[in-house]
This record gives structure tokens, sequence and C-alpha cells, in this order.
């Protein structure tokens, strides 16, 4: 197990190694789960950490991809691995070598064969030191003649000003530059009983980004309620921790599920804190109005 230097407190037990991680810069923030079995591996990322709120409590997104003898896409998996021992260099101590012990294991014993489905694209976003930040990385995989004209975007965090480089401005570059263009940003929110008014957890700034001076051109907020739900056991309350990004124009969608916040750290395009992410991109080309139904039909 490798967990933030912040994060490394707390108990201790011989039946799993606990491994640092002391990035230069930014926090290990990525979430991924190795799976391993005789003849089968699979490999989860997503938003929840690793905690009995992420796993029982907190609203989150995952996505799992499986590899075996017969199908194992090499285009994922050796990128995964790769990043997996990147972050084994952050950290020391015995458990290490056990860890790098298990990806070699696991390299070697999945064939040197690429197969990819052929219905949905996929592709890991990695961000990390020295590597494109997630726009970048998102604009090699999108069309480049056919930009979406809405995007939706789910984040429970947000960077505190608006920078000239965050990812307000980034999603913007990315979106039609002409005409008719929308922006969703679903956030964790809470209706007042008194007003009946809805309280957003998300920074006025945001808005500052939209273009001005285009007709259509919009940003439109949605609430994720997080107020307490009823139980078995009476209410409890279910906050929002997922993180994810879609894209969609008349011939495609796309759809973005990891641990990147909308931040300039979780992006990473702050110069000075660049967090290591993970994040899986879905990516579906179809005939004009049938993409969105398509994607829809996934099951991650």
């Amino acid at each position: 197990m490798v967990a933030d230097i912040h994060h490394c407190a707390g108990r201790r037990s011989l039946r799993w190694d606990l491994l640092a991680a002391r990035p230069a810069s930014g926090v290990m923030h990525a979430k991924i789960s190795l799976l391993t079995w005789n003849d089968h591996v699979r490999v989860i990322v997503g938003s929840a950490n690793l905690t009995s709120n992420g796993y029982r409590r907190n609203q989150e997104c995952i996505a799992a991809l499986d590899f075996d003898k017969s199908f194992t896409d090499r285009s994922l998996l050796d990128p995964l691995l790769a990043y997996l021992r990147e972050l084994l260099t952050l950290t020391t101590g015995p458990g290490r070598t056990r860890a790098e012990q298990l990806l070699s294991w696991v390299d070697q014993r999945l064939p040197r064969h690429s197969a990819s489905s052929k219905d949905v694209q996929r592709r890991v976003i990695l961000v990390g030191p020295g590597r494109p930040n997630l726009f970048d990385q998102l604009k090699a995989l999108l069309p480049s003649g056919a930009p979406p004209g809405e995007a939706h975007v789910v984040s429970p965090f947000f960077d505190p000003t608006l920078r000239e480089s965050g990812p307000e401005r980034a999603l913007w570059q990315l979106m039609k530059q002409r005409g008719p263009a929308q922006l969703h940003l679903h956030v964790a929110g809470e209706e007042a009983p008194e007003t009946k008014r809805w309280r957003l957890e998300v920074p006025d700034h945001v808005l500052d980004a939209t273009p001005k001076g285009r007709a259509g051109v919009l940003t439109q907020f949605h609430p994720v309620r997080v107020a307490d739900v009823p139980t078995d056991f009476g209410k409890d309350r279910r906050p929002l921790h997922a993180k994810s990004l879609a894209f969609s124009h008349e011939t495609w969608t796309a759809l973005l599920i990891g641990s990147s916040n909308f931040t300039s750290a979780g992006s990473g395009l702050s110069p000075h804190a660049r967090n290591y992410e993970a994040n899986l991109a879905f990516f579906v080309r179809a005939a004009p109005g049938h993409a969105r139904r398509k994607l829809s039909l996934i099951h991650i």
C-alpha cells in the first residue's frame, strides 16, 4: 500500500506493507488498486481513498480494467505498471522490494501482444511531475477538427482563486471557439429548509472564466445533494468526493474518471504543486446523435 506521507499515521499491521510516498512537490493523490489472480489482473482507478468513508459513505466514482491471457491491452497495462513503479521510487523500506516484485510478476504473467476494444477507445491519463497536464493529454485524445460543444464537470474541490492557467480556462480552450457552448458544473450542495435556496460548495470565480461576448455560451451549476439520507440505522451524510469530466460532440463523446479534482494541482497545470493523479478516459465515436447513448451503455 502506497500513501502520501501526510496520510501514513495510525496503526500498522504485519498483514500489509504501508509505504510513505514523499513527492518533491504536490502530493501523491492517485487512487489505483491492482488485484491479481493466477491468470487474471484487475486495475481499479477512481476517486475513492482506501478508507471507510471512501468505500462506504462518500459519493465516489470508479472504473475498472480487466486483463487476462486472452485479452490484454498493453497500451493500458504498460503505462499503469510504469506509473506504479514511479510511485514506488518515492518510497523506501523493505515493502518496496516486495511491491516491485509483484509488478514484475504481473508484467511477465500477461501476454506481450496487445489487444484493444474496437467499440470504445480507452486511455490512461496519468498526471505528475514531468508529465503533460491533464488537458494537454485530453487534447491529444479528442478529435482536433470536432471540438466539444458541451462539457460536464463533477468535482468537490476548486482553486480558491481564478488563475490564468487554471483548469477553468484550460477547459474552455478545449471547447468550441465559435457558436453555442455549455459548461455544466455538478457540485456539492445543500438546500436550506427555511428559504428553499441552495448553498453550493463552489467559488463564484468559476463563472468569470466563461467566454464573454458570444451568444449561447453559458456555465450552469447543478447541485449534488449531500444532505443526510435515510438508512436502516437512521440518517447518514453522503459527501460528494467523485471527480469526472465528460465531453460531447454530435459525433463523439468522452468520459474521464479518476482522482483529479478540478484544480490546478489536480490537473497538473500548477508549475509549483503538481499532484500525482490517475484517470481513465473512455472515448466513443458514433453516428450523429448516437455517441452519448453508446457511451451510456458502457458498464464501468
